[in-house]
């Protein structure tokens, strides 16, 4: 079986394929931007991507692969040769998942190799990744199979790669078949995985059956035809609509740091510590009369309920957004929750609206960073929230230390009121 998997490789110039496929994979893994590096979780997903670029590509070679005895006119002597027309055929199918497959696992070790500097916890969940994506090529291999085995070779090729760059598109994204990102929350569901494996060997091995039943012209074969048609459309539908990726268990034990603002961490996302560790000191240096809160939570390790209008109750994550281990991401976050600590020890008189707080929280957000140029842009908000935004910008400028501390205890005053007893101090 191995000698004629590599003969077929080598006879059809798929080892050249192959050969340039993964050089590429390594390229761009090795240029993994930092989010990616560092989390198993981000590694794996981030891996993933590769996935989604090789799949189309891996459904047009299968539809070319299946229809190679049609367009060398041999399907006749094919059928006619010593050996069986299903095992010739499934020795091409395999060539064709292995050129898929190949590239793809050289890319995600790339990637491995990156994180395994640190080696974090969570490595079950790049598995998990990558046994996510294989079986995402493999389903895109069928599907080019199928096509290359029903219609013309030419039209075959640029439906199956059209269809499955479609298919991988609209897929919601916790179907896992288009991965953006691998939060430490979230991750693909082990019983989930499996089923989405079984589906995908299923439809390989249908794709192997239809191979020798395609020029069956008695009624028998066309029904078997037809059968596994609807199969394969079926279960491509059922595999887009179902739910790999889910929230995960909150752990007992999530790693607290911090001194100043204690941030529990996912344990997986350990990468974190540095960046709160970064965030300490300049925590400290804000003024007495902001309220920071004790600890806070990484979004995910807190959950929320929410009652949508038919009466049904949805798990919803919540807490300290970190993006991608992201500064101002995280400056934003922190400024935030600081403003809902100040709020919660004294609530806004009535009548002041909420855009009168927003520039002490975006300035808060400016003195954690020292910097008003954030590398994110907001567009669409209202002009009195843009108002109070631009006023925290140039106090930050322009401004003293001393002036502007000033500055937020006079907002505070006007906000909470003189009697709130964080204006005591």
């Amino acid at each position: 079986m191995m000698r004629a998997l590599w003969f077929a490789i080598r006879s059809s110039g798929l080892w050249a394929v192959i050969a340039v496929l993964s050089a590429l994979a390594a390229l761009v893994m090795q240029r993994s931007p930092s989010y990616a590096v560092g989390s198993w979780l981000a590694a794996g997903a981030h891996g993933d991507e590769l996935a989604f670029f090789l799949s189309p590509f891996a459904a047009a070679t299968a539809a070319w692969t299946a229809s190679v005895g049609e367009r060398a006119g041999l399907d006749e002597q094919l059928s006619a040769a010593a050996k069986s027309r299903w095992r010739i055929d499934s020795v091409a199918l395999v060539a064709v998942v292995c050129t898929a497959l190949v590239p793809y696992i050289v890319g995600h070790a790339v990637g491995f190799a990156l994180t395994a500097r640190t080696f974090p916890p969570g490595l079950q969940w790049w598995l998990r990744y990558l046994v996510l994506g294989a079986a995402t090529l493999v389903l895109a291999v069928a599907i080019g199979w199928l096509f290359g085995r029903l219609f013309p070779p030419i039209w075959s090729v640029v439906a199956a790669a059209v269809l499955t760059l479609a298919w991988q598109m609209y897929a919601p994204t916790k179907s896992g078949i288009l991965v953006a990102s691998g939060e430490p929350w979230e991750g693909p569901a082990l019983s989930a995985l499996v089923v989405r494996c079984v589906l995908a060997a299923g439809l390989i091995v249908g794709s192997s059956c239809l191979a020798f039943k395609r020029n069956d012209q008695n009624r028998r074969g066309r029904f078997v035809a037809a059968g596994l048609v609807s199969m394969f459309a079926v279960t491509l539908f059922s595999v887009q609509q179902s739910h790999v990726i889910a929230l995960r268990v909150i752990p007992d034990d999530p790693t607290c740091t911090g001194e100043a603002v204690t941030v529990c961490l996912w344990p997986e996302d350990e990468r974190q510590i540095a960046l709160v560790e970064w965030f300490d000191p300049r925590l400290h240096d804000l003024p007495p009369v902001l309220a920071l809160p004790d600890t806070v939570y990484q979004y995910g390790l807190l959950r929320s309920e929410l009652v949508d209008g038919a009466g049904k109750v949805h798990i919803e994550p919540t807490g300290f957004d970190i993006s991608e281990t992201n500064r101002w991401s995280y400056a934003m976050a922190m400024s935030e929750e600081i403003g809902n600590e100040i709020l919660e020890a004294c609530p806004p008189i009535d009548g002041i609206g909420e855009y009168a707080f927003a520039g002490v929280v975006k300035w808060i957000e400016f003195r954690l960073m020292r910097s008003v140029t954030p590398d994110y842009r907001v567009s669409g908000a209202p002009p009195d929230m843009e108002a109070a935004w631009d006023e925290a910008k140039d106090v930050t400028e322009n401004f003293s230390e001393s002036d502007q501390f000033v500055w937020v205890v006079e907002k505070l005053e006007t906000v909470v009121g003189a009697d709130c007893p964080l204006l005591q101090q």
